[in-house]
């Protein structure tokens, strides 16, 4: 039983390290969406706003599936989805770490909406990189929203009015809190870049956070059920349900869908795993 769930944690990292060897992500036919934060488009819609313009940061889909579109400039009092508000729109600022631009959401209006961005899966793929500015009040609601859908929610959270912390929701019929303890939370400090990834894969679920110069903190648990498939929207600095949950601080290279390891990668990770069991074997 330690040999196996050591072999998930040395696969989970494997994965980690092989998406960001360039920390600029590229798009894989698993992806659903992949949000480099560089540029802002125009598009027109139809009707009921023959006449209006929608802004949008393009989906890197260069694999070739199909594009979806994560609108700026809708409201996010979620009365209506479609109407504008330009006071939404998270502002682009130069010089991320991970290259070119990252957005940068105020804590008070900004957010970013995709309709049917999440298409119903049991498995969830997740990274985001992000820095936290501000802090959701801890004798209040406590939840900033960073990247939602109905069946998962990546929520960030205040720790002790100084740092903070990551924690997952997960909805089976019940939902369920990914970490769920004190002990098992990666404090975060402000103003500081990390990088987050999620998986959910054969009710697995994983979380890694970190950077290069803190590390990196690996949690893994069984989610115990399924997760609920239902397809809904995106919504990326704040959720669905409280307007008030919205972000405080910048993001850049967002990227979710399905949890499908190649197998190319799972072979080399297979011989990889191997290699350090035996190892462990050894030493033990």
């Amino acid at each position: 039983m330690k040999k196996t769930y050591l072999g998930f944690a040395l696969i989970s990292a494997l994965i980690f390290i092989c998406n960001s060897v360039s920390a600029v992500y590229t798009d894989v036919p698993n992806n659903l969406a992949l949000l480099h934060c560089d540029t802002v488009v125009t598009s027109s819609w139809p009707a009921p706003n023959t006449n209006s313009y929608w802004l949008l940061t393009p989906d890197d889909n260069s694999s070739g599936r199909d594009s979806c579109t994560p609108v700026l400039n809708m409201t996010n009092t979620f009365s209506s989805f479609t109407e504008m508000d330009p006071s939404t729109i998270p502002t682009f600022k130069p010089g991320s770490p991970y290259g070119g631009d990252y957005m940068h959401f105020n804590g008070l209006t900004d957010s970013v909406y995709v309709a049917g961005g999440w298409l119903g899966d049991s498995s969830i793929g997740l990274d985001v990189h992000f820095r936290w500015l501000g802090l959701p009040p801890l004798d209040g609601d406590n939840f900033a929203g960073i990247v939602w859908a109905l069946p998962w929610k990546c929520y960030f959270r205040n720790n002790d009015n100084t740092n903070g912390y990551i924690q997952m929701l997960l909805y089976t019929g019940a939902s369920t809190w990914f970490p769920s303890t004190q002990g098992e939370l990666k404090l975060l400090t402000s103003n500081v870049w990390y990088d987050l990834h999620f998986e959910l894969y054969t009710n697995v679920m994983t979380l890694i956070i970190g950077n290069a110069a803190e590390g990196y903190k690996t949690n893994q648990a069984v989610l115990a059920g399924d997760i609920d498939t239902t397809a809904t929207q995106v919504i990326i600095g704040s959720d669905n349900f409280l307007p008030s949950r919205l972000f405080n601080g910048d993001m850049d290279e967002i990227r979710w869908g399905y949890e499908i390891p190649e197998p190319s990668i799972i072979l080399m990770m297979s011989l990889m795993v191997i290699s350090a069991l035996r190892r462990f074997t050894t030493v033990q």
